[in-house]
C-alpha cells in the first residue's frame, strides 16, 4: 500500500473476523469505528495527508464499499494479494502499489473504484483509471 496506508489492514482482517464469526465488534473496537472515514469521504476534496495519519479513516472509507457491496469483492482482493505475496510478487514504489490497489480492488468488486480511490486522496493514475473506466461504477455518493 501507499506509505502511511499500511497500518489499516490487520484492522481489516480483524474486523471481518469479527463479522465473520458473528462477534460484535463495537465493544472491543468502539461503536463510532467508522467516523473518522465517513467524514473524510464527505468532504468535498479530502486530504491524503489526513488519511495517512489515521488508519480508522482508511477502515471507514473501506466500510463505505463493505456496506454497498458487500465483503466478497473484499475477500477476493485479499486472497489475491495473499497468492501474489506468496509468489513473490511486489511493488517498488507508491505509484506501483496504487496502481495494484486500484486494479485488484476494482476486478475483485467488478466496479470501476478509480475515481472513488482517487476521491479518498490516492494519486490514481490515467493509466489505472483506462483499467477500471469499463466496469459500472459503485453504489457510493461523493
Amino acid at each position: 500500500m501507499a506509505d502511511g496506508t499500511g497500518e489499516v489492514w490487520p484492522n481489516v482482517f480483524g474486523l471481518w473476523s469479527y463479522r465473520q464469526n458473528g462477534w460484535d465488534w463495537k465493544a472491543q473496537m468502539g461503536t463510532d469505528l467508522f467516523a473518522a472515514g465517513h467524514t473524510y469521504h464527505a468532504a468535498a476534496a479530502p486530504k491524503f495527508a489526513a488519511l495517512q495519519a489515521d488508519p480508522f479513516i482508511l477502515l471507514g472509507c473501506l466500510d463505505l464499499l463493505w456496506t454497498a457491496h458487500g465483503w466478497e469483492g473484499m475477500q477476493r482482493f485479499l486472497t489475491g494479494a495473499a497468492a501474489d505475496a506468496a509468489a513473490d510478487l511486489r511493488t517498488t514504489d507508491d505509484a506501483a502499489r496504487i496502481a495494484y490497489f486500484v486494479k485488484r480492488l476494482s476486478l475483485a468488486y467488478g466496479l470501476d473504484l478509480a475515481p472513488l480511490i482517487g476521491h479518498w486522496g490516492f494519486a490514481v493514475s490515467d493509466a489505472s483509471r483506462a483499467l477500471s473506466a469499463d466496469l459500472p461504477p459503485p453504489a457510493i455518493p461523493w
